[in-house]
């Protein structure tokens, strides 16, 4: 499979998402405007379509998180349902990891949510975000419903 990785706009991350997250989009707008968050998107180079997505935060309200001067998150790794299985997201999260070190941070987190997170731990531990620092949750809306995420922070302090 033929793709590529590009750091992208907000208008690109919007033509990916089609309408979809609509109550995170202001936010996530208006972190990218003011430098706070990057996306990376994945592009099928066959299609010329935007496939997939992984976001990075440099500061974030939780300093555990992202804190602005050494560690940084990883944020809503995504690949559309027909991509999937492909091990492209390993590219993504390689890539990410390598913008996180040019930018001169020596830490990341990145977050596994509990509907998935044997899964994402497995997956996880092979880019060494091995340790456990923090379990959260917070809510969201999603197409009218309410939605609980639980999740563990996970640290890669190895970078």
């Amino acid at each position: 499979m033929n793709v590529s990785i590009k750091l992208g706009s907000y208008e690109e991350m919007l033509e990916l998402w089609d309408g979809r997250y609509e109550s995170f989009v202001d936010d996530y707008v208006r972190d990218i405007k003011l430098g706070n968050h990057e996306v990376l998107l994945m592009k099928d180079n066959e299609t010329n379509r935007f496939i997939g997505e992984i976001h990075i935060v440099w500061d974030s309200g939780d300093k555990d998180q992202a804190n602005g001067i050494d560690t940084a998150y990883i944020l809503s790794l995504e690949l559309l349902p027909e991509y999937q299985g492909k091990k492209l997201s390993r590219l993504l999260i390689k890539q990410a990891l390598i913008r996180i070190k040019e930018k001169g941070f020596h830490k990341a987190t990145i977050g596994a949510d509990d509907i998935e997170r044997e899964k994402l731990n497995t997956i996880y531990q092979k880019w060494r975000f091995t340790k456990e620092i923090k379990r959260s949750s917070f809510e969201y809306e999603e197409q009218g419903q309410t939605v609980l995420c639980t999740y563990s922070l996970l640290l890669n302090d190895k970078l």
